[in-house]
């Protein structure tokens, strides 16, 4: 099942269970067509890109809940296609800040005013970064972290990224950078992200899109850029994303 086919079920299951304990106005939606889904319980559909845009849509708000951050989407859909084996709530990494805290080889550092990516043992596979004041991210940053799947850096300060930052990162599935100062995607930058399937780049200041930047996304299914401040996209950007959905 394709990922769009499964967030898609996943948003009428949903709107099911929702729906199962009060009156509704019209049928619910089961299935919507590709590429839109539906206003919570209601039947009505909205493409995607009306869904977590700031504006509501739907006449019951909908399309603005459940949107993507450190609840949403994305969470919502590791949940759904997570198999029967629970990883262990104790802590399994032996290095990282003790104001984090740690479930697994999971690490939360959300809202602890760190200035700079901290240290973690190698065996982390999500970190959470959100809130923070980091400005910049140097090359190799994260090279020692190659069972990373999912890294969070959004709501900083960041405005630097060396096209090296995300060295070595070759199972990272999720990216999140969004509400940042980027203003440029440097040549080569995403270039050993060759799992990535989730680019969050929302509310940042980027003006100029180059192709060579996601030379190497071919399995990028979603790609966030709203509120950003594109004038230039160069031609050949999107290529190379042939599951891209967003």
């Amino acid at each position: 099942m394709s990922p769009l086919s499964v967030l898609t079920h996943l948003t009428a299951l949903i709107a099911v269970a929702e729906g199962s304990s009060e009156e509704l106005d019209g049928p619910v939606v089961d299935v919507c067509p590709l590429g839109e889904f539906p206003c919570g319980n209601l039947s009505v559909c909205l493409p995607q890109l009306r869904h977590c845009n700031g504006v509501q849509d739907c006449a019951n708000g909908a399309d603005e809940e459940n949107c993507v951050d450190n609840s949403g989407w994305p969470h919502l859909f590791d949940a759904f296609l997570k198999t029967n084996i629970q990883e262990s709530k104790d802590c399994m990494l032996d290095v990282f800040p003790e104001v984090c805290h740690c479930e697994g080889r999971r690490l939360n550092c959300n809202s602890r005013e760190l200035l700079d990516v901290p240290a973690v043992s190698s065996n982390i596979t999500a970190l959470e970064l959100n809130s923070n004041w980091i400005t910049s991210l140097s090359p190799d940053l994260f090279i020692r972290y190659r069972n990373l799947e999912r890294l969070h850096l959004q709501n900083n300060s960041i405005g630097s990224i060396s096209n090296r930052a995300f060295s070595g990162l070759y199972h990272l599935r999720k990216l999140f950078l969004s509400q940042n100062r980027i203003t440029t995607l440097k040549m080569g930058v995403f270039r050993d992200l060759h799992s990535l399937e989730w680019l969050e780049l929302e509310g940042n200041r980027i003006s100029s899109l180059l192709s060579s930047s996601f030379h190497e996304c071919r399995a990028l299914t979603v790609l966030a850029l709203r509120r950003n401040e594109l004038q230039m996209i160069e031609e050949g950007t999107f290529s190379a994303m042939q599951r891209l959905i967003d």
